[in-house]
């Protein structure tokens, strides 16, 4: 698998450890602004007084390997490959501890207990 992975002409980091370089800035970069967009929504939430009625749900595709493991890109099924972020913000509630790792076949029932308590 790995050969073939390295075969690749469309990977251009794995001939130019400059351009891996800027691709690991560019991905981290769009995670610090999405970050900022985040909290700007959270902001204005609190500022129009809806943060103690509104359930915010953050979520996204999973991510990149980013030379881990010397690998790139999203075909293997590792943690920076396969991994999905969630983060769920509840209103007027204490927020949940969860032990394990969410699976999506159980959010969305409790997105829709969420729901029909409001």
């Amino acid at each position: 698998m790995r050969s073939s992975i390295e075969q690749c002409p469309w990977i251009p980091e794995l001939l130019d450890p400059a351009d891996a370089r800027k691709r690991i800035a560019f991905y981290y970069e769009s995670l610090v602004q999405m970050d900022d967009c985040a909290g700007q929504v959270l902001a204005a939430l609190l500022r129009l007084g809806l943060d103690r009625n509104t359930t915010v749900v953050y979520t996204s595709d999973h991510g990149e390997m980013l030379d881990d493991l010397g690998l790139w890109n999203k075909f293997q099924f590792y943690e920076g490959s396969c991994g999905i972020p969630l983060a769920v913000r509840l209103c007027n509630s204490a927020p949940p501890l969860c032990d394990y790792p969410p699976a999506w076949s159980r959010c969305w029932p409790f997105f829709l207990n969420c729901a029909m308590r409001h």
